[in-house]
């Protein structure tokens, strides 16, 4: 690798490091998931300031061409913040239906002390 190029990702991994400390300070990323994005900014920092560290793990691990080590560690750290994202997303639907749920029975609930009945409005805002 060139030194342009080892300059060029120390400088962009450094200054995603510092977006996404950022981020974390403004609430707009949590620190569990920042974690994720930390462990990988410090990776590919970690390959830029030692190059020849993909070389011999290539070699140990019996890999002739070491750029396609790299994209296999990329597409795999792509598809572990893909997983996380989808089991996140799956938790929130859930909550979300059962928060829907619960503002159903208390919607029926204050209906019922007013003196109505629950079940003669079919959506939110109509009359008795």
């Amino acid at each position: 690798m060139s030194w342009k190029l080892i300059w060029f990702v120390r400088i962009i991994a450094f200054t995603f490091a510092v977006y996404v400390i950022h981020k974390v300070k403004n609430n707009r990323l949590s620190e569990k998931e920042s974690m994720y994005w930390m462990a990988g900014t410090l990776a590919i920092l970690f390959l830029a300031i030692w190059p020849e560290l993909v070389d011999i793990a290539a070699a140990y691990l019996g890999v002739v061409y070491q750029p396609a080590l790299l994209f296999f560690l990329g597409i795999l750290f792509i598809l572990v913040i893909l997983y996380r994202q989808a089991s996140h997303i799956s938790q929130l639907k859930e909550s979300n239906k059962e928060l829907a749920q619960m503002v159903a029975l208390l919607d029926a609930e204050v209906r019922l002390l007013q003196g109505g009945r629950p079940e003669a409005a079919t959506r939110r805002g109509d009359e008795d």
